[in-house]
């Protein structure tokens, strides 16, 4: 694990602390792992300490989840419908691939956003693999994205997906 200072896009948002209600809980480092990216945020009138997931990242594991579970349902539904194994089962998959991301989106929403800051402070940022990789630097580029958008975003590339594919077999049957 390495540690680094740098000034690179550091999060402007001040949260309220749940503990004491002050409006000025601030960004203080930010943590990079292979499953996410974490955001510190610390009180500055009780001290009280907090890692928030990124709101793209967590917007995206959701429509992961449901994208995986629209998946399972439709080739588990193909034939004569549910049966009352596969619909628990299928309600079993929903709460273990929806589960951590509500927990995440629910514990953001404990911390709100009050107000952004205007200055830009020094933090730190916790790597536990190269930041040079393609994974991290996309998931350093969905950090900056907000729930919604990073929702929205992993169904904007499936949309983009699907047309390059169906251009690719219009070509190929029209030309060959």
């Amino acid at each position: 694990m390495t540690e680094s200072a740098t000034t690179s896009s550091p999060d402007q948002q001040t949260r309220r602390c749940r503990k004491c209600g002050d409006e000025n809980m601030t960004f203080e480092a930010r943590k990079v792992d292979v499953w996410g990216v974490e955001h510190q945020f610390v009180c500055s009138a009780c001290g009280h300490e907090v890692m928030l997931a990124s709101g793209g990242g967590v917007g995206v594991y959701l429509a992961a989840a449901f994208v995986a579970i629209g998946a399972i349902a439709l080739v588990m539904g193909l034939g004569d419908g549910f049966s009352t194994v596969e619909t628990l089962l299928l309600g079993f998959l929903f709460v273990l691939f929806f589960s951590p991301a509500l927990f995440d989106a629910l514990k953001r929403r404990r911390y709100p956003q009050t107000s952004t800051r205007s200055d830009t402070p020094t933090h730190k940022t916790v790597v536990t693999a190269t930041q040079k990789d393609l994974v991290h630097k996309g998931m350093l580029w969905l950090d900056r994205l907000g729930l919604v958008r990073g929702f929205l975003s992993l169904f904007a590339i499936l949309a983009l997906w699907f047309v390059f594919w169906a251009v690719f077999g219009l070509l190929r049957e029209s030309l060959f």
